[in-house]
């Protein structure tokens, strides 16, 4: 066993977390004759475990990385554990290797009714998303996108696990401060019975939005959907020419403010915000003078500052 990159709270492969499906390993051939076949026992500790029959042709010191499928899960439960045996249908001639263990975080449990929305940015034939459910069906997806446009879809979920994909083929989100010519897109997560906000993704995400969750209905009105362990504040577009947005996500319910300063600390916009997990607020900043103003979260225990400039 090389490594467990998902599920694992080991912050090297933090994009790929938390998972509620389709667990991803990386196995390392160290004998000298080339790996064929190999049994992978897997789960989460005191669940019932799966097993996977992996075939490929590894030579010695040779890497790949395996897409499991489906685990039961076990109410609780954090270990993950993955078990290699019988090696070309044989003995391993070493087996102190063959046992990895991970602590993970359980993925967030979301209403079974939810809204995807996606505002595109001036390069819309970047983008496209899935929405696969356990067995590996689209359930979803969108493509072929219109610039600088809205799109709000409204999703009946069957309880299960999912993952959300969202990818960009130029690797530069849908904001970059590097790259201010694309304009500046957004991605969320909503609920489909409130329309509160339930995350605000990082919209300078590279080139992927990996998301996997829980939908149940059973949950409605008993859980408050958190997707994150800490505050977030992000401003976008920065620089900006006067319009910014403002995103909030938090790691539990609680009144919060959002102000925005100048330089010298003269207060520019204050909103007061009662009992939220996350929200996305929109603020005009075109009538005052260009330079450099100061977005300030405050929540019961932190006070998060961004800068953001306006030109």
């Amino acid at each position: 066993m090389e490594d467990i990159l998902s599920p694992t709270t080991n912050q090297m492969w933090l994009r790929k977390n938390p998972i509620c499906t389709n667990p991803i390993i990386r196995i390392k051939n160290t004998g000298s004759t080339a790996l064929t076949n190999l049994t992978i026992t897997y789960g989460v500790t005191g669940a019932t475990p799966s097993v996977y029959n992996w075939t490929g042709n590894l030579a010695f010191m040779q890497i790949a990385e395996v897409t499991l499928g489906n685990f039961a899960s076990n109410t609780g439960g954090t270990e993950f554990y993955v078990t290699l045996s019988n090696p070309n249908g044989g003995a391993d001639q070493y087996a102190f290797n063959n046992t990895m263990k991970s602590i993970y975080n359980l993925p967030p449990q979301i209403p079974s009714k939810l809204v995807i929305e996606l505002k595109t940015n001036s390069v819309p034939s970047e983008n496209s998303y899935t929405l696969k459910n356990s067995s590996g069906t689209t359930v979803f997806q969108r493509n072929g996108l219109t610039a600088n446009t809205t799109y709000s879809d409204t999703l009946n979920l069957a309880n299960d696990c999912y993952l959300f994909d969202l990818r960009d083929t130029g690797e530069d989100g849908l904001t970059w401060w590097a790259n201010t010519g694309q304009g500046s897109g957004t991605i969320k997560f909503k609920n489909g019975y409130t329309g509160a906000v339930l995350t605000n993704f990082n919209s300078d995400f590279g080139g992927q939005v990996y998301q996997q969750f829980n939908a149940d209905a059973s949950l409605v009105g008993l859980t408050d959907y958190i997707f994150t362990s800490q505050n977030k504040l992000a401003v976008l577009p920065n620089p900006s020419e006067g319009n910014i947005t403002v995103n909030v996500d938090l790691k539990q319910k609680q009144d919060f403010s959002i102000e925005i300063t100048d330089m010298l600390g003269k207060k520019i916009f204050e909103k007061s915000i009662k009992q939220s997990i996350a929200v996305s607020e929109e603020f005009d900043l075109s009538k005052n003078n260009k330079g450099v103003y100061f977005v300030i979260l405050k929540t019961n225990d932190e006070v998060i500052t961004r800068k953001v400039l306006i030109q």
